[in-house]
């Protein structure tokens, strides 16, 4: 799902505010949205990814900040008690979710309940909520839900959605931009 991704990415760069703080979270979509930011931007981002903080360190216009805490190997994401607490004290404009399912049973779901934890608090923390997803990863439902499609925003997702999910989920109140 490469160029979706890129796709996604692409059109997010619209929902980034001018100045303030956003949240990327741990994701590819995500990944690829950090490389797609420009320089010079004057943004703060909280990323408990190390790949995006990574990407990001060092772009002009940036200053960025990871919650610290136990890294988990799989995604490279920094998690448990030590991200939390930190995570808890903070507060983003914009928050660019990822998900490995969504569906209008459950809302946005992921099979590791430690990284669901973040995610619930990313959510929490944030003024407004942009979750990118591809196709795939709708209709789709995993151990633990972190959130309910009411926490979104917006929906930026690819047009190999089907049209008929896409119609349901605009029923549920969530507003989706196929790209």
């Amino acid at each position: 799902m490469v160029n979706e991704k890129r796709r996604i990415a692409d059109r997010a760069l619209d929902e980034l505010p001018a100045t303030g703080t956003v949240f990327l979270d741990a994701g590819t979509t995500t990944g690829v949205l950090a490389d797609l930011m420009p320089p010079g931007r004057n943004l703060t981002v909280v990323t408990h990814s190390l790949s995006i903080a990574l990407t990001l360190a060092g772009r002009p216009g940036y200053t960025v900040l990871t919650p610290g805490g136990e890294v988990r190997g799989p995604t490279l994401a920094t998690v448990g008690p030590w991200a939390e607490g930190r995570l808890r004290s903070i507060q983003s404009d914009v928050a660019f979710v990822a998900t490995n399912g969504l569906s209008i049973a459950r809302g946005l779901t992921t099979p590791n309940s430690i990284e669901a934890e973040i995610k619930r608090l990313i959510i929490q923390t944030a003024g407004r909520v942009v979750l990118l997803a591809d196709h795939t990863k709708i209709g789709r439902d995993f151990f633990e839900s972190f959130g309910a499609i009411s926490d979104l925003d917006l929906l930026i997702c690819d047009v190999g959605l089907d049209p008929s999910v896409a119609r349901d989920l605009e029923s549920s109140g969530l507003a989706a931009v196929l790209v």
